[in-house]
Order: C-alpha cells, then structure tokens, then sequence
C-alpha cells in the first residue's frame, strides 16, 4: 500500500509539473491582452459646432501660361514709347515707334520710278499690240515693272516693321528700350506676360 500511494504522489506531482510549467498558460484569461495593449492618452470635452481650418506652407515658382518677349522687325532708332511696365496691352497694339524718315523717303523715290515704269509699260504695251516692238522687248520693260512693284511693297512692308506691336494681350512685365536706343532686327524690346 505504501508503493501504491508512493506512485500516486509521484505521478500527481508530475502532472502537476506539466499542467503548471508554462506561465502563460496558468494566467487567467483576457489578463496576457491587458499587458501587450499600449495606453493611449485621451481628452474629452463636450461637442460643439465651430470653424476647422487646415494650413499648408510651402515654396513654388509660378509661371504664366502665356509670355512673350516681343522683338523688333526692323533696325532703328527708338523715337517713341507708348506703353511703359505695368501697363495691360492687347494683341495687336503698338508698344514703340521706330524712327522711319528715311524708309519713308525711300519708299516715296520708289512708289516714283514704279509709277514711270507703270507709264513705259502701257506705251510698249500699244506698240506691242501694234506690232511695232519685239516680244522680248515687252516683257523685258514688264519684268522691271513687276520687280519694282514687288520692291515698294517690300519698302512698305519695312516701314510697317517701324511700329513695334504684341503678339498677345497681357501686361508689360519689362521694357527692354527706351528713346533714343538703337534696335536691330530681332532685339527683344518688350515682354508681356499673360497672368490669367
């Protein structure tokens, strides 16, 4: 009896050994959740209606969708500004008058031999259908006509060029010339910026 109750005791002390080794076991339930959550700190306070405003800081270059540096089509002497920085411009409009006296006086001797040549030219044209000159004559004396007549519209056309205008509406964010200053072909004068 005393070997029975010898092997009782050693195999209630070995289950016991197993039942109870790991702790995490042997804890009561929901206590292990409890230790592993982190504590979050929190304020209460009574609702209430009321402005919310979210702001943001930061850096950016802004560019306008629409810029130009307006150049000058012809060479010349600046001798008069009509728009100075600042000031809004609509396509089209004229920024700066070139000096063009002497296209003007040019285009004048020319609009005189193309008139005389105009004169020539109806004269050989009778003779012509008269029979009294050769072709070859006639359109020699036609071809000088036309040729002048493509040069006084080329003279005019650079006298227009005198007239510096904007490609597009905007305001005049710099003035690159003032009176008096010598622009050649192609020199920047003017920019307009677009800000819409």
């Amino acid at each position: 009896l005393d070997s029975i109750l010898a092997a009782f005791l050693i195999g209630s002390l070995a289950f016991t050994q197993i039942g109870c080794g790991n702790d995490a076991q042997s804890a009561p339930p929901g206590e292990e959740e409890e230790e592993d959550i982190a504590a979050i700190p929190v304020e209460t306070g009574t609702s209430r209606l009321g402005e919310i405003a979210a702001l943001f800081t930061g850096t950016a270059t802004l560019e306008a969708e629409e810029e130009a540096d307006v150049v000058a089509k012809a060479t010349g002497v600046v001798q008069k500004l009509l728009v100075e920085e600042g000031d809004y411009v609509r396509a089209g409009q004229v920024l700066a008058e070139l000096d063009s006296e002497r296209s003007s006086l040019e285009l004048a001797q020319m609009e005189a031999n193309l008139e005389r040549m105009k004169n020539d030219l109806e004269r050989n044209q009778e003779l012509y259908d008269k029979s009294l000159i050769s072709a070859d004559t006639y359109e020699e004396v036609k071809y000088q006509f036309e040729s002048q007549k493509a040069a006084v519209d080329l003279a005019r056309l650079s006298i227009s060029y005198a007239s510096i205008r904007t490609p597009i509406s905007g305001y005049i964010s710099e003035r690159m010339v003032k009176v008096g200053s010598m622009v050649r072909e192609h020199d920047p004068t003017f920019r307009v910026t677009d800000f819409d």
